[in-house]
């Protein structure tokens, strides 16, 4: 049985949804996985700083999610050169990321990364990205990538039949301004006049930073609630806890939003909620094959949509029922196989 060293990024959701959920789920079966923070290595020290030299692994299939520094990089750079199978996850276009994202530009020098992150996928033998469009980014390449959808574990779908939808509206959103600076614009003064209604009250899975500017006005303390930052485990039980309710997945209209994968329309399916999501390309094909979730695009929609939803209860409880039932069909389990070729080719 082949050996797999899969080495997860520092973002815990995207390494849950990228290496540590499929290890576990899709190709544990295939091979024996084994998943860490940094590949083991032997190394020299010279005037320059340590270079790596070699692998310290028996694995023959390395598995790298967004390698951003220098070190991992050069760790990719001498797996390939010993023959193993190099398998790189892009899971968002770094190359279009917006400069004041901190959230993204804490892990390493946006610049530098850049350049190191280019240089593991030249040695990659494939290179697995969450949506089309990134995948567009290597078209004309000589490097070979194929698309791996964000899928969720089975284990964590709520049951259609016991979402009721009963108790106040709320409004749920699940994110950090920090790594989305600018995608609360859209909703913030349809969600602002909502709340002053009494008609909904907000819930943010995440931390409180930025927030109150993001909306643009403080809000009567009785209206929101803030949880703080988060595991992603402890996230998924606050957002099944409000299933029946509408989750919201905001995103400006630019290059790097557009390279997104469908992730948090997904998610909120799979808790339960009723996913109400700005048209990026991904979530447009979410809707469009599986039934999940409401499109909304300018700020009037935003602002009768939500409306409708929060005063509808019987409407959002049909769409919360569909969108659990289609995440059904969007599992890790489901999905073994593909992952399984994707990593061990």
């Amino acid at each position: 049985m082949s050996q797999i060293l899969a080495v997860r990024g520092n973002n815990p959701l995207r390494a849950l949804e990228r290496i540590e959920w499929p290890a576990e789920l899709a190709v544990a079966g295939e091979a024996t996985v084994d998943v860490v923070d940094e590949i083991p290595v032997r190394a020299t020290v010279g005037a320059t700083g340590s270079h790596v030299t070699g692998v310290d692994s028996d694995a023959d299939v390395i598995v790298v999610q967004n390698p951003l520094d220098r070190f991992l990089a050069e760790s990719v750079v001498a797996a390939k050169r010993e023959g193993r199978r190099i398998v790189v996850d892009v899971d968002v276009d770094w190359w279009t990321i917006p400069p004041h994202a901190a959230g993204h530009r804490s892990t390493t020098s946006l610049h530098s990364s850049k350049k190191w992150l280019d240089l593991a996928v030249s040695a990659a033998d494939l290179i697995t990205v969450p949506s089309a469009r990134l995948l567009d980014r290597f078209a004309g390449t000589d490097v070979e990538a194929t698309v791996l959808r964000p899928k969720i574990p089975e284990q964590l779908i709520v049951d259609p039949e016991t979402i009721t939808g009963t108790g106040p509206s709320q409004i749920v959103w699940y994110g950090s301004t920090a790594d989305q600076p600018d995608d609360l614009g859209p909703v913030s003064r349809p969600v602002r006049e909502l709340l002053r209604t009494g008609r909904a009250r907000l819930t943010i899975i995440g931390p409180e930073a930025g927030i109150a500017r993001a909306f643009g006005a403080p809000f009567d303390a009785n209206s929101f609630w803030i949880s703080g930052e988060l595991e992603p485990m402890a996230a998924f039980e606050l957002l099944a806890a409000r299933a029946g309710q509408i989750g919201i997945a905001p995103f400006k209209d630019v290059v790097f939003n557009k390279a997104r994968g469908w992730s948090w329309p997904l998610l909120y399916a799979a808790c339960g909620l009723v996913p109400v999501m700005s048209p990026l390309p991904e979530h447009e094909l979410l809707k469009e094959e599986h039934g999940i979730g409401v499109l909304v695009d300018q700020g009037s929609d935003w602002r009768s949509t939500l409306t409708r939803l929060s005063v509808r209860s019987d409407e959002r409880l049909d769409l919360a029922r569909a969108a659990a039932t289609g995440v059904g069909a969007l599992t890790f389990e489901a999905a073994a196989a593909e992952w399984a070729l994707a990593w061990l080719g």
